[in-house]
């Protein structure tokens, strides 16, 4: 069983390893921002980069199972926390 404490402790130990990897999220954030500017021909900002992370990710929740939706649910939370490192 997968229950919230569990899910919060695994988003902690990603985070940690992300940040080692990539230090602060904001380079990158926005760079993908800017990207999908590009893309979509409309402003898009890191803050909105994310929230739209988050919303992937629980689309892929509702259509896997198992370690799969594991996965997702702690992407989920890691997305949304990393809402609060923005500038």
């Amino acid at each position: 069983m997968f229950n919230s404490e569990e899910a919060l402790n695994s988003c902690k130990e990603v985070l940690a390893q992300r940040r080692e990897h990539y230090k602060d999220i904001n380079p990158f954030a926005e760079k993908v921002a800017k990207l999908w500017s590009t893309i979509l021909g409309t402003q898009v900002t890191s803050e909105q980069f994310l929230c739209c992370m988050v919303a992937l990710k629980i689309v892929r929740t509702q259509s896997s199972n198992g370690e799969e939706k594991k996965d997702s649910i702690v992407d989920t939370i890691g997305y949304a926390a990393l809402l609060v490192d923005l500038d």
